[in-house]
């Protein structure tokens, strides 16, 4: 299990895990998850990749132009990460 911080903002939360964020502004469906993740930390990381709207961004690399690609192993899934150094 990843290291979780939920933090509150404007119109909702938003939840890192590892080096993936995630936001939410239905405080149910952050509880079910959080709970789900819990019970099953590798089942939920996958579904949660898995219907992500970024998929493209988390496997291909950043969206920002003009930036290299991370390596595939660095962020394709809900994991710690080292961010790749700016230039």
């Amino acid at each position: 299990m990843r290291e979780v911080t939920v933090k509150a903002v404007l119109n909702g939360w938003t939840v890192k895990v590892g080096c993936q964020t995630l936001v939410y502004t239905d405080i149910d469906k952050l509880t079910e998850d959080l709970r789900e993740y819990a019970q099953n930390p590798q089942a939920k990381e996958k579904a949660m990749i898995e219907r992500a709207v970024n998929k493209r961004i988390l496997t291909e690399g950043p969206a920002t132009l003009g930036e290299a690609p991370r390596p595939p192993d660095m962020c394709g899934t809900i994991a710690p990460c080292v961010e790749t150094p700016r230039r």
